[in-house]
C-alpha cells in the first residue's frame, strides 16, 4: 500500500485491538471522534470486535477528557499507550468487564454537520448514552455522503457482533 492512498483514505488499514481477548477477532473499525455538546470533541479509532466495541484515542492527552464521558482507560503492558473499552457484548454477561459495562443498544444519532460527521448513539447498562461520529479516514470532509457509508458498515457490524 502507497503512503498516498493510506494518508488519502483510499485503503483503510486493518485496525486490531491491543489487548485481544481469547477468541476475539476485528469485524469492522472506522476512524471516528467522541461527540460532546453536538460537536466533535476526541479522535481516535473505533475498533468493532466480536466481544466489545474499542475506541482508541490518537492522542494520550485526551485520556482524561474521555473519563469525563464515563469511559475507562486500560493500560496495555506491552504498548506505550492506553486504549479505552466502550463496552462489551451482552451474550458474554458475567464474563463483561465490569468498568465498561454492557452494550444495551447501538443506533443512528445525528446527520452530518459542519462540525460533526454522521453518528451513533452507543447505550451501555451502566452509564449515559455516548454519541460517536464516524468518518471514511481522517481526511474525510465531515459531509461527505462517504462517512454515511462507512457509519452504516460499522452500526449494522456493531449490531450484529455485539447482539443489539
Amino acid at each position: 500500500m502507497g503512503i498516498r492512498k493510506l494518508l488519502l483514505g483510499h485503503t483503510p488499514p486493518h485496525l486490531e485491538p491491543d489487548d485481544p481477548q481469547p477468541g476475539e477477532s476485528t469485524i469492522a473499525s472506522a476512524a471516528a471522534c467522541t461527540i460532546k455538546r453536538g460537536v466533535a470533541w476526541v479522535g481516535g479509532d473505533l475498533i468493532v470486535t466480536n466481544q466489545r466495541l474499542i475506541f482508541n484515542p490518537w492522542y494520550s492527552s485526551d485520556l482524561t477528557k474521555l473519563t469525563s464521558q464515563g469511559l475507562k482507560f486500560v493500560p496495555i503492558p506491552h504498548a506505550h499507550h492506553m486504549t479505552t473499552v466502550v463496552g462489551s457484548a451482552q451474550r458474554l454477561g458475567t464474563q463483561a468487564d465490569a468498568d465498561s459495562g454492557l452494550i444495551t443498544a447501538v443506533s443512528v444519532g445525528q446527520p452530518a454537520g459542519l462540525a460533526r460527521p454522521p453518528t451513533i448513539v452507543v447505550e451501555r447498562s451502566n452509564g449515559a448514552p455516548l454519541e460517536f461520529g464516524i468518518a471514511r479516514s481522517r481526511w474525510t470532509p465531515t459531509r461527505s455522503h462517504r462517512n454515511i457509508v462507512v457509519r452504516d458498515r460499522i452500526l449494522a457490524a456493531a449490531k450484529a457482533a455485539l447482539g443489539c
